[in-house]
């Protein structure tokens, strides 16, 4: 799978040498598989060809800190924000390359900042914590760290920076249930450790390789390559059968490019996968009727009716459809009961075009 996941990224390189996104996804793939020193080139071109786009910068960052090479992550971060590109990951990742310089009063600096504009953003907080503690501000960070929490981080980090705070508080309690909390979050023993090795690289190559189709596809369907998008979005269908996302993708290429059968094939997934999504009842109602199906399209609408009898969607689909067959009778049934749901202009309108197709002048007006 890790040889097909480069096979993928150089062939889209290769019908794309100048494209940005194409490159973007070849150093997706080297980062992922632990090449980072390509990864980083690649990105570094990106930046070149594209230089307003964040998500190049913040990548070179990330790779950098993770090889150890923090001043050109920062540096990287700099040139976003002379750019114009300033936001909260790149804040972020500022303060976590200060920090890691050892410049936490820098970074306090920054991250107060941060969560002064973004309050409920709980990385800001974390962060923020962990360099008040290396700066010995014990009640900052307490809070500091406790705000995370409370917006939902629930990693050994925070806990054990927590821990760390709370024993130098001298408040044992506390300590003691952060050190509860770390050991709950410890791994699980695994008897045989070759094969748990295994079925991880296994898993990581997969995942590797569904990330790098998955972009594939998107940037060969913006710019038009239509073919090579199927080809590499039913390819991640074949790996991962259940990934609703790619669903979606391939409807929509297919109806872009009026293909019904591939379209309701698409859809019929969708549905197996989330038999409650009304929308997708309606689109493969749509698909039957355009193939000359009323029927099939009929049915399609009931179960939206069935599924959500209290709303007012399947009955206006179905009114709709039955007066595009010219039966007025059961139309006119339809529609009074979408009314009854969700009384709207267009329901009105909708009534009145049925009563006037089948002569009752009066009460369409």
């Amino acid at each position: 799978m890790e040889a097909e996941a480069f096979r993928v990224a150089e062939v889209l390189m290769s019908k794309r040498p100048n494209d940005p996104k194409a490159i973007h996804v070849a150093a997706l793939c080297n980062s992922q598989l632990h090449k980072t020193t390509e990864a980083q080139k690649l990105w570094l071109k990106c930046i070149d060809l594209s230089p307003k786009t964040e998500t190049f910068y913040l990548n070179v960052a990330a790779n950098a800190l993770y090889r150890g090479e923090t001043e050109l992550a920062l540096d990287t971060l700099q040139k976003a924000i002379a750019n114009g590109l300033e936001s909260a990951d790149i804040t972020h990742h500022i303060g976590l390359a200060l920090s890691k310089l050892g410049e936490d009063e820098k970074a306090v600096e920054v991250l107060k900042k941060a969560v002064q504009k973004q309050p409920t953003l709980a990385g800001h907080w974390m962060l923020l914590g962990q360099s008040e503690l290396k700066l010995n501000r014990l009640e900052d960070a307490k809070t500091s760290l406790n705000k995370a929490v409370g917006l939902g981080v629930h990693n050994r980090a925070v806990y054990l920076a927590l821990l760390n705070t709370s024993a130098r508080l001298g408040d044992k309690v506390a300590a003691n249930v952060y050190r509860e909390k770390i050991e709950e979050s410890g791994d699980q023993s695994v008897s045989d450790g070759r094969e748990h090795f295994r079925a991880n690289s296994e898993r990581d190559a997969k995942r590797v390789l569904v990330t790098v189709l998955g972009e594939a596809s998107v940037v060969y369907r913006d710019v038009n390559m239509l073919e090579s998008a199927e080809h590499t979005a039913l390819r991640l269908l074949a790996l991962e059968p259940n990934n609703y996302g790619t669903c979606v993708f391939l409807s929509e290429l297919y109806r872009s490019r009026d293909m019904p059968a591939e379209e309701l094939a698409a859809r019929q997934r969708m549905l197996e996968i989330n038999p409650s999504e009304l929308v997708n009842h309606l689109q493969a109602a749509r698909i039957w009727s355009d193939a000359g199906n009323p029927k099939r399209c009929e049915a399609a609408i009931k179960v939206v009716t069935t599924l959500a009898p209290e709303r007012a969607l399947g009955y206006a689909a179905m009114a709709e459809f039955l007066v595009s067959q010219g039966l007025f009778k059961r139309a006119e049934w339809y529609a009074e009961q979408a009314l009854e749901r969700e009384r709207s202009p267009g329901g009105l309108k909708l009534l009145e075009t049925i009563r006037k197709a089948s002569g009752q002048e009066a009460e369409a007006k």
